[in-house]
């Protein structure tokens, strides 16, 4: 038994420490931080849940440009609780200046 949780809870961890980044823009570090942030809970341990984010480039404003997304896991806890059938995710769109686009 306790090999068993020991197993659910490495795997656990080591599937919560997911973050995805997607780079636009070589110049990305200059967002200090996001321009507009969601959440959403995937259930059923991820297997059918999808979420598109049709035009991110419309999160920025007028004279910005789309520079990086960044998706991770945000409550590990709950994932950890619901042994993985809930996980929360967050999704980040950064943005720049149009000055800094290269």
């Amino acid at each position: 038994m306790i090999r068993l949780l020991m197993v659910i809870f490495v795997a656990t961890i080591i599937n919560s420490c997911a973050t995805q980044s997607f780079i636009f823009n070589k110049n990305y570090h200059e967002a200090e931080k996001s321009s507009y942030e969601t959440q959403k809970i995937f259930k059923n341990w991820g297997l059918g849940d999808e979420q598109v984010l049709y035009n991110p480039s419309s999160y920025c404003k007028r004279n910005e440009i789309l520079a990086k997304i960044d998706l991770k896991n945000t409550n590990y806890k709950l994932e950890f609780l619901s042994l993985g059938y809930f996980q929360p995710r967050t999704i980040e769109i950064y943005c720049i200046d149009s000055s800094f686009a290269k």
